[in-house]
């Protein structure tokens, strides 16, 4: 019998095998003195498993007599990742030393329950080796061994094939490494055009498939892709050359583009040509050519970044027609996406802004100062945010300077000088009705502890403390909701709430805690032992600006006297913005 399985085995692990040749003859060499079991198959034949002993340095022979058993079958299901579909015309190989089976996938049916898309009946019993391939597919898991039983089925061999690009469900701002010339966009998203929806940003408007230039894919440019299924790509497109700048014309105003390599850039890396003139991208941003930010569209919401990665999509504004130049020398090694942790570098503070609402979130908004910010627009610093695709969920977070002149827009940015007395404006903006919108501040401590910054609804016209401020929520109405607030910034050292002129008058047992406050507010004082509370002498008790005393009898909450000791008062003020000050004094008890 050639092609039969000849395996030495003990203690249940191979030592050594060997495939017999055409005459059904083989040889093994380099076994070490012992007992072994010894088992001989092939496919149609039952096997045969001996116990055999070897001496040192023994040559021993030992034959095989197999029986023709009937054959079996085998099954399976071969699917596309990311919609789970049943993948057609997929070449299947059943491998073995002696024979090989192959077939290709059909339609799948179900029987009984169970669903298969290829089936090979008449194979002979034996271990196989299954190979799947489609083009432009990669097989998960690359391979498989089974066993074939005669006159029986083996199922469920099933595969998943990775093409060379899933797009989700859903709405992502994409771009493809490739071009195809002769193929539309829905040809080679394997979309009917009729499912199609994909828009490209041309000259200041949204252009929606099939119409130029969003019907076809592009090198170099981003697109929206909205879908309600997945979408495939199974096929590569012409490259760009890797090793030299790629070129993609950038218009006056927005514009969406995309890596033209299979690899990630950094963005500060790339170039830009204005005339006969290169520059880098920092320099062009400077030199008011570029605006600042990179912004990209991530899990329904935009993110600014620092890279730009394959398959992505970017916004890029440019001030007047000039060229990016795509540089692969500004490879970056690892390929994860990278969002900007600060989108702007400076010597003061920022806090950033984060906006959500009904699952969606928008946190890539932030205020601040530097010492080289004027109160205008400065390039360097203040970020745009990029055109909205009308109709899709959204939460929105916008510093509006309709006074910028040729600069005036909605921005996620804004940093001022270090002028005392600032004021922020923005509006948070949502089309999800009915929905509870929440503010947050989260690196507020940031900010050095003499500013006060106080958060104001300009609708209901509350005023909140930021660094005390977990959370701000307001519920949005019907159709679109836009709120407006504003940021205050002043130096509490002036301005603030102020706990100041505190004295201890000893009486006695008793003690009379005597302080100043600067303007009204909610007052606690609370005696402390060890740093535990033990009397409430006042809890939130509002107080206006000025002199005030509470005295302490040297007694606990019970009325109970307490022993000589050292303690301490905490006073506790809290204004109506939600700004917190305290003071301690020590105190001390004699008896």
């Amino acid at each position: 019998i050639p092609g039969a399985r000849v395996v030495v085995r003990q203690a249940g692990r191979d030592i050594a095998s060997a495939i017999t040749d055409e005459n059904g003859q083989y040889t093994i060499s380099g076994v070490d003195a012992g007992t072994y079991q010894v088992t001989a198959s092939a496919a149609g034949f039952s096997s045969q498993t001996k116990t055999i002993t070897i001496q040192s340095g023994q040559t021993i022979t030992e034959d095989f007599q197999l029986e023709p058993v009937p054959p079996g079958s085998i099954s399976g299901l071969v699917i596309r990742q990311g919609d789970q579909r049943p993948e057609e015309g997929v070449e299947v190989e059943v491998v073995s030393p002696a024979r090989t089976y192959r077939t290709v996938t059909e339609a799948a049916r179900t029987e009984d329950g169970y669903t298969y898309n290829w089936r090979i009946t008449g194979v002979d019993a034996g271990e196989y080796t299954v190979r799947v391939r489609k083009r432009g597919f990669t097989p998960d898991p690359e391979s498989r061994t089974v066993m074939v039983e005669s006159e029986r089925e083996t199922r469920n061999v099933n595969f998943t094939l990775k093409p060379l690009r899933v797009f989700a469900p859903g709405l992502s701002l994409i771009s493809v490494p490739f071009d195809y010339p002769t193929k539309t966009a829905s040809q080679v998203l394997n979309v009917s055009p009729d499912e199609l929806r994909l828009f490209v940003w041309s000259l200041g408007r949204y252009v929606a498939h099939p119409n130029p230039p969003a019907d076809r894919l592009r090198l170099g440019r981003g697109y929206f892709l909205n879908l309600s299924r997945s979408a495939v790509i199974t096929e590569e497109g012409d490259s760009a050359p890797q090793d030299v700048a790629y070129d993609i014309p950038l218009s006056a105003g927005w514009n969406l583009i995309g890596t033209p390599f299979n690899f990630s850039l950094r963005w500060l890396d790339m170039k830009v040509r204005d005339g006969a003139t290169v520059l880098s991208v920092q320099e062009a941003i400077a030199r008011g050519i570029l605006r600042s930010g990179l912004w990209t569209y991530v899990g329904g919401q935009y993110a600014l970044s620092n890279e730009l990665r394959p398959w992505q999509g970017y916004w890029v504004r440019a001030n007047r027609a000039v060229t990016l130049l795509m540089d692969p020398a500004g490879r970056v090694s690892r390929s994860a996406l990278t969002r900007a942790a600060e989108p702007v570098r400076v010597d003061g503070w920022l806090v950033q802004v984060a906006a959500t609402a009904g699952g969606l979130e928008d946190s890539s908004n932030y205020f601040g100062i530097s010492s080289r910010a004027s109160d205008g627009y400065d390039a360097l610093y203040d970020v745009e945010r990029p055109p909205v695709l009308e109709g899709v969920p959204t939460v929105q977070v916008a510093f509006k300077h309709p006074e910028w002149g040729e600069y005036a827009g909605q921005y996620a940015v804004d940093v001022r000088s270090r002028a005392t007395g600032q004021v922020w404006r923005f509006t948070v903006t949502t089309n999800l009705a009915n929905t509870d919108v929440t503010l947050r501040f989260p690196n507020v401590a940031r900010v050095p502890r003499h500013l006060q910054l106080v958060l104001v609804d300009e609708t209901t016209g509350q005023r909140r403390s930021l660094r005390t401020l977990p959370a701000y929520t307001f519920r949005s109405g019907e159709g679109v909701t836009t709120r407006s607030f504003r940021v205050e910034v002043q130096d509490a050292r002036s301005t603030g709430l102020r706990i100041s002129n505190v004295s201890v008058l000893s009486r006695g047992s008793s003690r009379t805690i005597t302080f100043t406050l600067s303007g009204e507010a909610a007052v606690s004082v609370t005696v402390l032992r060890n740093g535990q509370p033990v009397r409430e002498l006042l809890t939130q008790n509002t107080r206006s600006a000025g002199i005030h005393s509470v005295t302490w009898d040297g007694r606990d909450r019970n009325g109970i006297a307490l022993p000589a000791g050292a303690y301490s008062v905490e006073i506790r003020a809290t204004s109506a913005d939600g700004q917190i000050v305290r003071s301690i004094v020590p105190v001390v008890l004699t008896r």
